[in-house]
């Protein structure tokens, strides 16, 4: 194969996240994914390094990247190096937090120029909400709401676990009410419910006094076994404090049909309507909501609601996917 020839469409991440696997598969694009979660320094030499050799050994004529500030930046000099013999089209997907990063100092102007080069060089840019356009407009010329798809996972739709328990879904970041969680979790251990974290702590995160006996870390598991756990459960938990930040693990509760508790902001209550709960990240309210799940009638009237307005949510989405294939 040469460089004349216009080979496949990729798609490009370092993460391997569920709005990247399911939007590759809609678009019919192979998923490239290198997550390396340990070392900083380790993880931005290989990461680079793996990226290149994919572009190089794959040579795509469309390339989907979810958006981080180096690996933009890789693949708009793969653009720049073959676009003298054949067109090359970028489309950049910035649902993460990465695009809202900056730095400061004296590099910040470096810094800013490369990254608004790396967008330039892109064709399209896609955001899943409205509260992101203050964030995407200074960079990209182009641009396209496009929210999570439900992902296709309605194979392992079941009935809720006889001993109730919550999943939790948690990467530690810094936008998530970790200590909320842990408070919640000693109120209702006499309860009997369990909660399942679906992370790893870090090291010194185990060593807390008082650390809830109704928690339970899942680490890694397998994405066949994440399902089961998130379909047999009374409700999938993901909270955040950033206003524009829509929640993936919602998108797999309500694919399961499964009650999403998600935080009250406006975004997710201007997408999710009447498909999840709403919580304030306070205790009270919080506890309330799950004592109140575990009571099957409630919980299958949640259930009930879930799948009658499902539809809808593939119907908006399968209209901008189309868009997007149109570009």
């Amino acid at each position: 194969m040469t460089l004349m020839e216009n080979s496949t469409t990729g798609w490009i991440t370092w993460n391997n996240s569920t709005r990247s696997r399911t939007l590759a598969s809609a678009l019919h694009a192979p998923l490239y994914c290198f997550e390396y979660t340990g070392n900083a320094v380790i993880r931005h030499l290989v990461s680079p390094v793996w990226t290149i050799f994919i572009l190089l050994y794959k040579r795509p004529g469309t390339v989907f990247v979810q958006y981080s500030y180096i690996l933009l930046i890789i693949v708009a000099f793969y653009k720049l190096c073959v676009n003298p013999f054949r067109s090359v089209t970028i489309i950049c997907d910035c649902h993460t937090k990465a695009l809202k990063r900056t730095i400061s100092g004296p590099l910040k102007n470096v810094f800013l120029f490369i990254k608004k080069w790396s967008f330039r060089m892109s064709d399209c840019a896609l955001i899943s909400n409205g509260g992101l356009k203050p964030f995407i407009e200074p960079y990209a010329t182009s641009y396209l709401i496009f929210p999570d798809m439900l992902p296709d996972i309605e194979q392992f739709i079941d009935e809720p676990s006889e001993q109730p328990y919550f999943v939790y879904s948690n990467a530690f970041a810094v936008d998530e009410p970790i200590d909320l969680i842990l408070d919640v979790a000693r109120e209702i251990e006499l309860d009997g419910i369990t909660i399942y974290w679906t992370n790893s702590p870090p090291a010194g995160f185990l060593l807390r006094e008082n650390l809830p006996k109704n928690i339970i870390f899942t680490g890694f598991i397998p994405n066949d076994d994440y399902y089961r756990l998130l379909a047999q459960s009374r409700g999938v938990i993901a909270l955040t404090t950033e206003e524009d930040c829509l929640q993936c693990a919602a998108y797999e509760a309500v694919a399961l049909e499964v009650p999403a508790l998600v935080s009250d902001t406006r975004a997710l209550r201007e997408f999710f309507g009447g498909a999840a709960v709403y919580v304030r990240h306070e205790c009270a309210p919080l506890i309330s909501t799950l004592r109140k799940l575990i009571n099957p009638a409630i919980y299958f009237q949640y259930r009930e609601n879930i799948q009658m307005i499902k539809p809808a949510f593939r119907n908006s989405t399968d209209n901008i996917l189309k868009e997007l294939k149109k570009i």
